[in-house]
């Protein structure tokens, strides 16, 4: 065997390799890539999902003198520093209004309370529209119930507002 070689032929006398495959295996990995990014952001792409619902106005009360605004808490809303983390205005005619949050309120439980602060004093006093999910009291203190979202669904309630005597 001579040590020269033709062009197109090895030191051993075979084809060289070519990198054909070589780029084959990188487009491969390329759509393979491709792929599981658009499957891993499919799942991200949930239709949106929302808290809201119906507030109405307890029978033989007025109607509201503007929209009612519902709160929405992670804790109890009657304890003494509750504070709710996004505010709903509920909108409609008469004695049934419909609100709703945005879809950016994820799975989870809160509560809900519907006030519309007429005195302009900051307190839940005679005069105000006051409601919250599952109206219930206990020795005349209102209980707040949980309204649970579950991830991809939506949650709707109803909530009775009174006005305070």
């Amino acid at each position: 065997m001579s040590g020269k070689r033709s062009e197109g032929t090895s030191i051993r006398g075979r084809a060289p390799a070519t990198l054909s495959r070589v780029h084959r295996r990188r487009s491969l990995l390329a759509i393979a890539s491709l792929a599981l990014l658009t499957l891993s952001c499919q799942g991200a792409t949930q239709p949106d999902t929302h808290l809201g619902g119906h507030l109405v106005i307890a029978a033989g009360q007025a109607p509201a003198p503007g929209p009612i605004p519902v709160l929405l808490y992670t804790s109890d809303p009657f304890a003494k520093s509750a504070s709710p983390i996004m505010i709903a205005p509920a909108t409609g005619t008469g004695a049934d209004l419909t609100f709703e949050f945005p879809p950016s309120v994820a799975q989870g439980d809160f509560y809900l309370v519907a006030w519309l602060d007429v005195g302009l004093d900051g307190q839940m006093d005679t005069g105000d529209y006051v409601g919250w999910y599952d109206g219930k009291t206990t020795a005349g203190a209102p209980v707040a119930a949980v309204v649970h979202k579950d991830h991809g669904k939506n949650a709707s309630v109803t909530i009775q507002v009174s006005i305070m005597p």
